[in-house]
Parts: C-alpha cells; structure tokens; sequence
C-alpha cells in the first residue's frame, strides 16, 4: 500500500495535488491566512537576535565594503535597469501638491534661517561694498600723488571733512546691511515656503526632482566612496545596530508595529491572493514555473526514507 502511494505520486498525482494546493491559497483571503500577531512575533525575534549579536554589523559592514569595491569611474545608474528608472521618473515628475504649513515647518530651523542668512549678508555685503569703492575712488581723485606720498594723503584725508563723510557712510552702510539682513531672513523664509507650495510652481519642481535623481544616479562612484571614507564604516555599522536596538527598546515598538500590520491587513479586505496578482498585473504567469519548482521539491521529499516512514506510521 505504501509503495503504491508513492509510486501514483511521483507518476503525476503530485502534480495535482500542487494545483490543488496553489488554488486553495490562490482563494483564500489575505487577512485569514495571516496572523498578524504571529508576524509582528517573528519581526521582533529576527530584530532582537540581529541586535543582540553581531549579524547585524557583520551584514552592513559587508554592504559598505560592497559599495567601496565599487568601480571608481562608474556610476549608480550603470546598475539600475530601466524597467525600475523609467516609472521613478514618472512618479518623480508629477505636480505634487504640498501642504504651505508643512513647507514652513520644515523650514523653521536654526540651519535654513543661517543659511539664507548668510546668503543674504552676502549679497547685501557685496553690493555695499560699491559704495565703498566709490568713496574710495573720490578720496583718490582729491589728491594724486607719487606712490611715496600716498602714506601721506591717506592719513591727511582721515583727517579733512571728506575722509570723515565717506568713513561715516561706511559705517552706516554696514549698520543697515546688518540690520536689514536680521529683518529681512523670516520674510525670506515665508517667501520661499509661498514659492515652494505654490500651484504656479509645482511642473517646475517636478522637473527639479527630476534633476536631483539625475544627479545622484550619474555622479561617479567615486564621489560616494570619498565620503563613505570620510564618516568611516565603523561609525555607520554601530549606528545601524544601535537604531535598531532603540527601536526595540522602546515600549510602544511592539504595538506600533502590530497597529500597522492590521491596518494593512484591513486595506485587503476580503481581497484574495489572485485578487491581488491579477491587479498587480502578474496574474498567472508565475504559476507554470513555480509549480514545477514545488513539484520537484515534493517529489524529492516523497523519494525520501523519511516521507516513506512517515507514510508507512500513517498507514499503520
């Protein structure tokens, strides 16, 4: 009887009985045939054991030798295919509208507020600087004299009407620039965060995101390598371990994580499995090849002494 099991599976029962498998599963819906809690169980274990030991460094330090083994003259885009750039820059590109309360946040920084402060003390210092340059020329067009007597005009003009009004015009350049300068860096910041979540503006930014992906992919390898160097791999692997450690300690982890894996189980609904691949556009071309390779796993476990004495105990 035993034997004659085996011999009908291996001689095409087992073929069918994967079909019937894959259907089965192919018709269940996705929120019965997981448990959320199991899941969110084996997440935090994988986490814990790659936290607790060292397989989490060892695992980034080889991604980071990986990247620092990278060809120097090539680029990232050489190894990204265009069935996977094509459609990041569609999504890239498409007017996005941004929320003006979201952009001011973001902008509200100590960095930003120094940064265009500095850009604006900048601008406004260069264009000072004109007046200056003109003050300077109109003490030089009083008196000309030789190079050996220009230590004497300079100090004599210090001392006439005329070197004292361009010095004070100097100074109260400067005065204002500062102050203009305090003043002028939070309406800046408003004006960027209008420019930014304007509606005028958004083709524009498209295009700009565009250009930044362009930039990151097509910037050699080399660039990205300098400043791996430079944070050095140690610094990045323990900060890689000790993020995932915080996460875990943190008393809520747990709950967020079971909190989102239910909310995405209640988007499926009632969906299916085939519900899904047939939206995601795969529908069943997967099917012919995955069923040979889970008929030629099963047939290798039926060929085995341990399937037969499991057979052989059912049987009995």
């Amino acid at each position: 009887m035993k034997q004659k099991i085996i011999q009908r599976l291996q001689q095409g029962q087992l073929s069918e009985l994967v079909t019937l498998g894959v259907n089965y599963l192919l018709q269940q819906p996705i929120n019965e045939l997981v448990d959320s809690s199991f899941v969110v169980e084996q997440i935090i274990l994988a986490l814990r054991t790659a936290a607790e030991g060292e397989q989490t460094e060892r695992w980034a330090r080889e991604n980071l030798e990986h990247i620092q083994k990278l060809t120097p003259q090539g680029k990232p885009a050489d190894h990204i295919s265009q069935d996977v750039l094509v459609p990041l820059q569609e999504l890239l590109i498409q007017p996005m509208a941004l929320d003006l309360n979201l952009i001011q946040r973001l902008l509200d920084h100590k960095a930003v507020e120094k940064l265009f402060h500095d850009v604006l003390a900048s601008t406004f210092e260069s264009f000072a600087s004109r007046f200056t340059f003109i003050s300077s020329n109109s003490q030089k067009s009083v008196s000309t004299g030789f190079s050996k007597l220009r230590g004497w005009r300079d100090k004599a003009l210090q001392s006439t009407p005329l070197g004292n009004i361009a010095q004070q015009i100097e100074e109260q350049i400067q005065q204002k620039t500062a102050e203009h300068v305090e003043k002028s860096v939070k309406s800046t910041l408003q004006l960027a965060a209008e420019h930014i979540a304007s509606a005028s503006n958004r083709e524009l930014q498209g295009e700009y995101r565009l250009h930044l992906l362009d930039s990151i992919i097509q910037t050699n390898n080399a660039v990205y390598i300098q400043q791996l160097e430079e944070v050095g791999l140690d610094r990045i692997v323990a900060t890689v371990a000790s993020t995932i450690r915080a996460f875990l300690s943190r008393d809520d982890f747990q709950e967020g994580l079971q909190t989102a894996i239910n909310q995405g189980l209640d988007l499926m609904g009632d969906k299916t499995l085939a519900m899904v691949l047939e939206e995601s556009g795969l529908g069943d071309a997967w099917r012919e090849e995955s069923e040979k390779q889970i008929e030629t796993v099963a047939n290798q476990f039926v060929a085995s002494e341990e399937f037969a004495e499991w057979l052989a105990r059912l049987l009995d």
